[in-house]
């Protein structure tokens, strides 16, 4: 909301209180929002427009929508210029043109705002910051271009323009995740259709392990009766001229387990796949019907599109420790962390974590030394934390928890991040009191 439309008036407002800089955004092309702190008002955002043709300084009483705004050396040193300063005065400068602002309690000590120039000044009067031209991000302009009436669009209308842009892109997001699930999931359809003839190569094998005695070596058919047939009759079946019966045999055994364990392993990257796409089908729909409000701007500004490569906020990992004598634990806070934890810091005989059928955090358990065998009780550890990061762990209860080597683990082919499946390995039953919390597993626990 406008609160102030004037130069003047701004510079009124700053000199009958201080305000305190908490941040400085460079929001769009020619355009900066300073959030303030005022001791009696609360929160206020400073908007300034530099466009030379209209200087313009807005005083809002609400979260100003902040874009794409550069991160270059060149915007951090402003930013450590004004950090902890407080706006003690101001003036307006050059008729209208401009506004002077007094600061203190920070190394820039008078910052002076023009069309088309900021400039940072410390006590003793040399330039500290300057804004140098072409370093603006190219974004949304401030000037309502499509009314060619050249005046400043109104808080309320660039936060419309800024809405359906981000709207938009997340849309376009959506649709590109949700056409990559579905070929994911005809692939798979493909793979569990032919893994469903695992029951019939373990029938052959089994009637070529009965009558092995006919065949020799050097035989491309196998004549055999089919005991496993209401009507009976004979079956003839293909064999390899350059390996034994017995080689044979063993060949359909093993292709017969492969196809039963492929046919497990596409019924769990069905079930995960069907789940993504009905999840983005959600968000698809409710991107969709967003209306324009304060609550819709704010949650769909806040959503950000990440990128490969992406860390995060500085300083903070996306996984747990949980140091011990010998060894660490691991566990991912969200799916960037547990794609972290299990292929990225885990090794492939590491022990990886997780409660069995239900989404969670991936635990690994790492030796310091690889190959050390670990106790029992470790492990025991990680799967109450497993268990504890998961829907129902926290409330307490029973559940079965899954403990794997890392190397049995594998991702899922066109499915969400951190949607994993997993081979053989061991299952263990987990009890969860009410109220438990993990530092009451380690003597010391560090939160990363």
């Amino acid at each position: 909301m406008r609160l102030r439309q004037s130069i003047s008036a701004t510079a009124a407002f700053f000199s009958a209180r201080s305000a305190r800089i908490d941040k400085v955004v460079c929001s769009w092309r020619e355009c900066y929002v300073f959030q303030l702190y005022l001791p009696d008002q609360g929160k206020k955002w400073l908007v300034c427009s530099l466009e030379n043709s209209a200087f313009t300084a807005l005083i809002c009483d609400s979260p100003f929508p902040s874009g794409d705004g550069p991160v270059g050396n060149h915007w951090r040193s402003l930013r450590i210029v004004l950090k902890g300063g407080v706006i003690a005065g101001a003036v307006s400068a050059s008729g209208e043109r401009g506004l002077e602002l007094w600061l203190k309690r920070c190394r820039a000590r008078r910052l002076i705002l023009h069309a088309g120039q900021m400039t940072a000044l410390g006590s003793d009067g040399a330039t500290l910051w300057s804004l140098r031209p072409g370093r603006r991000p190219a974004s949304l302009r401030f000037i309502e271009q499509e009314a060619g009436c050249g005046k400043m669009m109104e808080a309320g209308q660039l936060a419309g323009l800024l809405f359906e842009s981000v709207r938009a892109r997340r849309l376009k997001e959506i649709r590109r995740e949700k056409k990559k699930a579905e070929r994911a999931l005809a692939k798979v359809l493909v793979d569990r259709a032919r893994f469903e003839q695992a029951d019939i190569m373990q029938q052959r094998a089994e009637l070529l392990k009965s009558q092995l005695y006919l065949l020799h070596k050097g035989d491309e058919e196998a004549v055999l009766q089919d005991y496993f047939s209401v009507q009976g009759g004979e079956v003839r079946l293909p064999l390899d001229p350059t390996l034994s019966p017995q080689d044979n045999m063993q060949r359909l055994f093993k292709k017969a387990l492969k196809y039963r364990r492929g046919q497990d392993i596409a019924l769990q990257r069905e079930a995960a796949l069907r789940e993504t796409i009905s999840k983005l089908e959600d968000d698809l729909e409710e991107a969709r019907v967003l209306d324009f409000s304060h609550r819709a701007l704010l949650f769909v500004s806040s959503v950000r599109i990440q990128k490969k490569g992406d860390r995060g906020e500085a300083g903070q990992l996306p996984y747990r420790t949980f140091p011990g004598n010998g060894w660490t634990i691991y566990a991912g806070k969200n799916d960037r962390g547990n794609e972290t934890v299990t292929f990225k810091l885990a090794g492939g005989n590491d022990i990886w974590v997780h409660a069995r059928n239900y989404p969670g955090s991936h635990v690994v358990v790492k030796p310091h030394k690889k190959g050390t065998l670990l106790p029992e009780e470790v492990y025991l550890k990680a799967a109450k934390l497993a268990l504890f990061y998961s829907p129902v762990g926290k409330a307490g209860g029973r559940e079965e928890v899954v403990l794997i080597e890392v190397k049995h683990v594998r991702k899922i082919h066109g499915g969400r991040a951190a949607q994993v499946t997993y081979g053989k390995g061991r299952t263990l039953m987990v009890t969860l009191e009410a109220g438990f919390r993990p530092g009451s597993l380690f003597q010391e626990s560090q939160d990363t």
